[in-house]
């Protein structure tokens, strides 16, 4: 009996292991042009405006996108796609297992 009373408190420790807190936090969010149409393809970057790091994705067939595990602090993000006019959005706080969301819009280039 000693046996099965062990296993179930290392499942249960396993269990709630699983469920602890990230200290990384996520960024996500929809880039459009300015009808509302979703962009597709279009190539994002983050930059840790402490470190320096950078991350680079692409938008979904939907034009989301998704950075996770992101460590916690300020970030500079900026989007580009082939015919549009690229776009930046600075001083995003990023905090431990929180997610922003930055959705933008970029122009279409005029030539």
């Amino acid at each position: 009996m000693k046996g099965i009373y062990t296993f179930l408190l290392v499942c249960f420790f396993c269990f709630t292991a699983t469920f602890a807190q990230t200290s990384k936090g996520f960024l996500v969010g929809t880039v459009a042009d300015p009808n509302g149409a979703i962009i597709p393809s279009a190539n994002i970057t983050i930059t840790n405006t402490a470190t320096g790091a950078v991350r680079t994705t692409v938008s979904q067939s939907n034009g989301s996108y998704r950075f996770d595990a992101i460590d916690p602090g300020t970030y500079n993000l900026t989007i580009s796609a082939t015919g549009f006019v690229d776009s930046r959005s600075e001083n995003i706080v990023v905090a431990s297992a929180q997610t922003a969301e930055v959705n933008l819009q970029l122009a279409v280039s005029g030539g």
